[in-house]
């Protein structure tokens, strides 16, 4: 009797499960002109987006309208992982806007808005990440934590795709800052040789901040918005 009643419990749990599942909210919807992949499956038209649903597009950028408030746009040849406040780009390009509370993962860096309504362009290009913003201002942060830059509006941004997840990971030059040299510390002492050692190994591999380059942020712009997006 008391194993009959375990196997009620247990079938009356697996159930519970099984609804609580079933009805799992969505968190935005992504839509495209052509086709895409959500979970590895062809979608055409619109499909619903979930907490850690994985998009990846071909010939045609994608749209994603988030429950949140940020609207972003997947480039052709992309895949991203989406989450209620970020999304994890993991091959070619992706759009932002409305940035309030939604941060861009890739390559162990996180971007987030520095302003209010920031928009920004993110793409993992030839080893880089290159980020830039169109609106307001974004920070960069690697995977410690810590800040490497802040990119404001009509600029952009280079990093090595490969120094996200460096330890011992130094700021890169703030802007106003010379490219190559550390700010300078307040009553900080010189630097031990493997301190130093670990700073030019970041250094060689963190590319400097390219400034007001709008030739660039064009181009970054112009690898997102493709031909074949569309609203739901």
């Amino acid at each position: 009797m008391k194993s009959n009643r375990a196997w009620k419990l247990c079938f009356a749990a697996a159930l519970a499960m099984g609804s609580a599942m079933a009805v799992t909210p969505a968190i935005g919807v992504a839509s495209a002109l052509g086709t895409f992949s959500v979970n590895d499956v062809k979608i055409e038209g619109n499909a619903n987006i979930f907490e850690g649903s994985r998009l990846r597009t071909t010939g045609a950028s994608s749209h994603i309208y988030l429950q949140s408030g940020s609207e972003l746009t997947l480039g052709i040849d992309s895949a991203a992982t989406f989450y209620k406040d970020h999304v994890l780009l993991q091959s070619g390009a992706t759009k932002v806007d409305g940035m309030n509370h939604f941060a861009i993962h890739t390559a162990g860096y996180r971007i987030q808005s520095a302003e209010p309504a920031s928009e920004a362009v993110v793409r993992l290009a030839d080893g880089e990440v290159q980020i830039a913003a169109m609106t307001g201002a974004v920070n960069v942060f690697n995977s410690r934590g810590v800040m490497l830059s802040r990119i404001s509006a009509g600029t952009a941004s280079a990093f090595d795709s490969r120094s996200g997840d460096a330890s011992g990971a130094n700021p890169a030059p703030q802007s106003g800052a010379v490219a190559g040299q550390p700010p300078a510390q307040s009553g900080a002492t010189a630097a031990n040789p493997e301190e130093e050692r670990r700073r030019r190994h970041y250094k060689e591999k963190l590319f400097t901040t390219l400034g007001v380059a709008l030739g660039g942020l064009g181009l970054a712009v112009d690898a997102i918005l493709q031909p074949g997006s569309t609203s739901p």
